[in-house]
């Protein structure tokens, strides 16, 4: 359940989930959202090459990620290795604290 690594990140009504997919390109990687749940895959055909060595983790991969109520997905982006999925929390104006005038 650790692979591939990942982070979240949290500002005001943002997050952003960040996931460490090295040797993934962006046709390599499906971010599908069904009701509550994120779900990132990867998958790769296996490489031709005959290395000498091969350390760097390319087996396929599947995290679901449960999001909370009202939290949306607001886009994703891939750059230096890292996808990164942008998350928004989007309250209804009746579930928003409202300030009483006291009188």
């Amino acid at each position: 359940g650790g692979y591939p690594p990942y982070n979240i990140f949290k500002s005001k009504d943002n997050y952003v989930l960040e996931i460490a997919v090295a040797g993934f390109g962006k046709e390599d990687i499906t971010v599908t959202v069904k009701e509550l749940t994120l779900t990132v895959e990867g998958s790769k055909l296996p490489s031709v090459d005959s290395y000498v060595h091969n350390g760097i983790a390319n087996r396929d991969f599947k995290q679901d990620f449960v999001l909370a109520e009202y939290v949306v997905v607001d886009g994703a982006e891939m750059k230096d290795g890292m996808l990164r999925v942008l998350l928004k929390q989007e309250l209804p104006e009746e579930k928003k604290a409202k300030i009483i005038e006291i009188s």
